[in-house]
């Protein structure tokens, strides 16, 4: 009886921290804090563990978006066609 109590409450425990995401929270409070004041120094252990977690969890995802600088980023513009709205018209 007690290992079912123990994993009902496990579950329910482990559901309303899934719901309430403190480790999101966290990260994201982190982020807004202004460089140089005293909760911006308190929020760098905050985000050097989010990003440590980060890329143990998600390692090529990660690697590839800190790559993601050195690609090329240009796209290139749409062609103009004069004859765009006859081809239309035609079918």
């Amino acid at each position: 009886m007690t290992l079912v109590i123990a994993l009902v409450a496990g579950s329910v425990l482990g559901y309303l921290i899934r719901c309430w995401r403190p480790a999101r929270r966290a990260a994201h409070w982190a982020q807004r804090q202004e460089m140089g004041t005293a909760a911006w120094w308190a929020a760098q252990p905050v985000l050097a563990v989010a990003l440590a977690v980060r890329l143990v969890s998600h390692p090529r995802q990660s690697v590839r978006n800190i790559r993601s600088w050195q690609e090329d980023q240009r796209v290139e513009p749409p062609q103009h066609d004069p004859g765009w709205a006859a081809k239309r018209g035609a079918r």
